[in-house]
């Protein structure tokens, strides 16, 4: 069962709806209207009524309990129901495991996970409480706190990658800046598998840390040229032709060429060159990385790796649409359904 050939398919190649089985969830609040104005009526559903009242009947007017999806429900996250099947936010987050309750959503959701929740929702006829729910959550994450959470989440998942320019080991721009997109808001944290595919990524924190830190470099280097002119920072020749291990062949514009100021002798720089590298009161820098460090930062570039691959080629162990875990599991509240 899809969608093609039928009206769905015409509403799913938009793409503001995921095709449901149920019936178009871009049509809920239609749909709900519909089942509203048919309270106190009677039905002949499951055997003479239209798919629209079978949907209606099996939860929202079914007369052996109170469904708890009602106009102005105020969702928690939490299900402090006896009866778990009777509990939106256990519908939307455990059944199917399809993680779409947004009040436990702790990153910034993309459309697309909001789109495959909205279908999810439809099927578990919990659509007043993820429409509340997803305003919470939008409010919130639009906020100035929303937006600190954020970043807060992707500088921990930046550094978990060895892409924070303010930490070291740092893989540079180039790697980082192409690999932003791929890197999850939680990854490093708890969450990381359910915020992988579902958020926008790191990439708008990554160039601000970018801002940031040559803002940073700019006012270091500021005091460094600062330093140089009031001569409290300057080279040492001297002492350069006096070490045994340098001697009169060596000088400090030489020794910057070379490369030395940035690699492998960058302690004697600061020391005897400390002016011509401008190493001047700075922290020497080091491109050193303890084992654990480089074991870290392989298996991040391997895990990237597999994102981009997999989007590229396409995931066979990527899990499957909603509809295709109804087609095998079948539909036990709507029975009827499943002859079709």
């Amino acid at each position: 069962m899809s969608a093609k050939g039928s009206i769905a398919e015409v509403y799913e190649k938009t793409g503001k709806c995921e095709y449901s089985v149920y019936g178009n969830p871009c049509a809920w609040k239609e749909t709900m209207a519909y089942c509203e104005s048919l309270r106190g009526k009677p039905m002949g559903c499951p055997w003479y009524c239209n798919k629209e009242e079978l949907y209606c009947a099996a939860r929202y007017l079914n007369p052996s309990y109170s469904w708890p999806d009602k106009i102005g429900i105020v969702p928690t996250g939490k299900c402090t129901g006896k009866d778990k099947y009777h509990c939106c936010s256990w519908q939307l987050d455990a059944r199917y495991d399809a993680k779409c309750d947004p009040m436990n959503w702790n990153f910034v959701a993309n459309e697309k996970k909001k789109k495959h929740c909205r279908a999810h929702a439809f099927s578990r006829s919990c659509n007043y409480y993820y429409d509340a729910a997803l305003k919470i959550y939008e409010a919130k994450q639009g906020s100035a706190g929303g937006k600190k959470a954020h970043d807060a989440n992707c500088v921990k998942s930046l550094a978990f990658h060895s892409c924070s320019p303010f930490k070291e080991p740092f893989l540079g721009d180039g790697y980082c800046k192409s690999g932003c997109g791929q890197m999850s808001e939680r990854d490093g944290q708890s969450g990381m598998a359910d915020s992988y595919k579902n958020d926008n990524g790191c990439c708008d924190t990554y160039a601000m840390l970018v801002k940031k830190k040559a803002m940073a470099d700019k006012a270091e280097q500021a005091k460094k040229d600062a330093a140089i002119a009031n001569g409290s920072c300057k080279d040492d020749p001297e002492g350069l032709v006096k070490d045994k291990d340098w001697g009169a062949g060596y000088k400090c514009a030489d020794n910057k060429a070379s490369g030395y100021c940035e690699y492998a002798y960058v302690d004697d720089m600061k020391k005897y060159c400390a002016a011509t590298c401008k190493l001047c009161g700075a922290a020497t820098p080091t491109l050193a990385a303890t084992p654990e460090q480089l074991e870290a930062t392989a298996k991040s570039m391997q895990l990237v790796a597999e994102r981009m691959r997999s989007r590229k080629n396409g995931d066979p162990n990527e899990p499957s649409a909603l509809v295709q875990k109804y087609l095998v599991e079948g539909y036990p509240d709507l029975p009827e359904l499943n002859r079709a």
